[in-house]
């Protein structure tokens, strides 16, 4: 446990919930009211490195979370993300979404917004057998 770190040590007012897999907080720096957080009980701080236990316990407070929440503030549904730029501890992000909201993808994948402030010099080649190798991994795994 990180002493400073906002899922391993979340102020008693934020915390919502905490067993032996997975943390739910209020965010600290909350955007809007219901926005919370839902991270694995590890500090870990990359997906790919979580317990499968602890990522599937996470998963299950989402949607409960969210078909909650939805039933309370009666958004229209919910944003979920993972930044983990500043928080070194896996989580998500749920932030809900009201019909009123403006729309978050315009933003987050326009020239003009997020997408436009990556670092795309030199580019990346894609690989062209990406989708048959996640095919090939996923078909295995079943």
């Amino acid at each position: 446990m990180i002493q400073d770190c906002i899922l391993c040590n979340p102020a008693p007012e934020n915390l919502i919930y905490r067993d032996d897999k997975v943390v739910v907080s209020h965010f600290p720096s909350a955007v809007k009211a219901g926005h919370v957080i839902v991270g694995i009980a590890s500090h870990i701080r990359l997906l790919e490195d979580a317990p499968m236990e602890e990522f599937l316990a996470a998963g299950r407070a989402l949607k409960t979370i969210c078909e909650t929440m939805k039933g309370i503030l009666g958004c229209e549904r919910f944003y979920i993300l993972s930044v983990g730029d500043r928080d070194h501890h896996f989580h998500f992000h749920v932030i809900p979404k009201y019909e009123s909201d403006p729309v978050f993808g315009p933003h987050a994948f326009s020239p003009a917004g997020w997408a436009g402030s990556l670092n795309t010099d030199p580019p990346v080649p894609a690989d062209p057998n990406l989708n048959q190798k996640l095919h090939d991994f996923l078909s295995s795994t079943d």
